[in-house]
């Protein structure tokens, strides 16, 4: 129990010579190589980009052989997907593609399901491996990446606004390159109207025209801005309560319980 205490500094990045730490300095991207120039390489939140796309790429690869319709042999259990897991993914991709995205895109909803949930499985992949100490645990096997507070893979990279920033852009692109390809380049600006009379148009359209590009904005900040004030908040809380915890373990500790 004294040496899970003595790691609470290390494990939350709450401490630096016996000073109070800034939280923050724990959420955002720690790079490991950088160039003559000064400018990295290569840093954790890449390490987990990398992870993330291998995981995408396995994990969804096998649900699919587990979830794809088995040969007709098989009988009525050709349907039926076994893997708790793989069954797990299953619902999961049904129920975006049934009760959400269907009722927006109607007959197009198949043509654009592997993108979005790519995008939704990429997304989730890395703010759930930002619930794993990574970096923690490269600390504490190696106390050179500890004292440069450095590391090859970890924390968030949704947290990072170059991650959210690509995401974004990405949606950008094939939201409006599929909506050209939809209407045509002639409806596309006709749509920008609104079907209002053309009296309206100089205050409809500029704002249309702003409203395509704040919304991708407007996403990429907010899954930047959750994911740092989420972390910041778990760094933050238990360190505020080390000092009850130093006083509880010194309790257990005079009892004789530990």
């Amino acid at each position: 129990m004294t040496r899970a205490l003595e790691l609470i500094p290390l494990v939350l990045g709450a401490e630096s010579g016996g000073k109070m730490a800034d939280p923050v300095a724990h959420v955002v991207n720690h790079p490991a190589v950088w160039n003559e120039s000064g400018l990295w390489l290569w840093s954790a939140h890449m390490g987990n980009l990398v992870l993330s796309g291998l995981l995408l790429v396995l994990v969804m690869s096998w649900a699919a052989r587990h979830i794809s319709t088995k040969p007709s042999a098989a009988g009525a259990d050709k349907y039926i997907t076994r893997n708790p897991l793989a069954h797990m993914i299953e619902v999961i991709c049904v129920f975006l593609r049934d009760q959400t995205v269907r009722p927006l895109l109607g007959e197009r909803t198949d043509r654009f399901m592997p993108f979005l949930w790519t995008l939704f499985f990429f997304i989730l992949i890395n703010n759930l491996l930002g619930l794993v100490p990574l970096m923690d645990l490269q600390h504490l096997v190696s106390p050179e990446l500890r004292r440069s507070h450095t590391a090859w893979v970890g924390g968030t990279a949704t947290q990072s606004l170059f991650v959210t920033g690509v995401l974004a852009l990405i949606a950008f692109v094939v939201v409006n390159v599929a909506g050209i390809r939809e209407l045509g380049l002639k409806g596309y600006l006709r749509h920008l109207t609104g079907g209002a009379p053309v009296f309206i148009w100089p205050i409809l359209v500029p704002v249309e025209v702003m409203g395509i590009f704040i919304r991708p904005v407007a996403l990429a900040l907010r899954l930047f801005a959750n994911m740092t004030a989420g972390h910041i908040l778990v760094a933050t809380l238990p360190t505020s309560q080390r000092p009850a915890m130093i006083r509880a373990v010194s309790t257990v500790r005079e009892s004789g319980l530990a």
